[in-house]
């Protein structure tokens, strides 16, 4: 565990509605820390608020394998789960975890996932390394490939880091 999480740990920011207090809360809040806004542009925090809940829910669901659209509005947060995977994010069949990877590794480990599946499958890709999804696009670019969603995502123990959903060539 790392030392400078700040798991469970309270903290207020004034000022969230943008800029350094916008960026302080989601940083704070991917730190595991619970995040108090305030600001007194108060929809603007609000919608700051929402952002970061949205965030927060979407990777679980993610995690969980659980395709749902995630939205937010005055502080309520709404999610329709997607059972059969059909709707607006289909189900992954295959999830390389690259986080504690190079994104060079990550591109790697992703080439030989993407190869045992059919065409058209989906493999979930999730890293955290600076420039990762600009890599992993170039790479299914060039390998016919097509990026489906790109999303900041919160794991089931709270670790954050980017969801790269890629769609397997079809060959057509």
């Amino acid at each position: 565990m790392d030392p400078n999480r700040l798991d469970g740990k309270n903290i207020l920011i004034t000022g969230a509605a943008r800029g350094m207090g916008a960026c302080n809360a989601e940083h704070f809040a991917e730190q595991g820390a619970n995040v108090c806004l305030g600001d007194l542009d108060e929809d603007e925090a609000r919608k700051v608020a929402d952002a970061l809940a949205v965030g927060f829910l979407r990777g679980a669901l993610a995690a969980a394998g659980a395709p749902a659209r995630v939205d937010a509005t005055a502080g309520r947060v709404t999610a329709q789960l997607d059972e059969a995977g059909i709707g607006g994010m289909p189900s992954p069949v295959a999830t390389v975890d690259a986080r504690t990877e190079t994104y060079q590794r990550g591109v790697v480990q992703a080439m030989r996932a993407i190869v045992d599946l059919r065409p058209g499958d989906h493999l979930e890709v999730l890293t955290d390394g600076p420039g990762a999804p600009a890599a992993y696009a170039r790479w299914a670019d060039r390998a016919g490939h097509q990026v489906v969603d790109v999303a900041r995502v919160r794991d089931i123990k709270g670790r954050s880091g980017v969801r790269i959903l890629l769609r397997k060539a079809t060959g057509r």
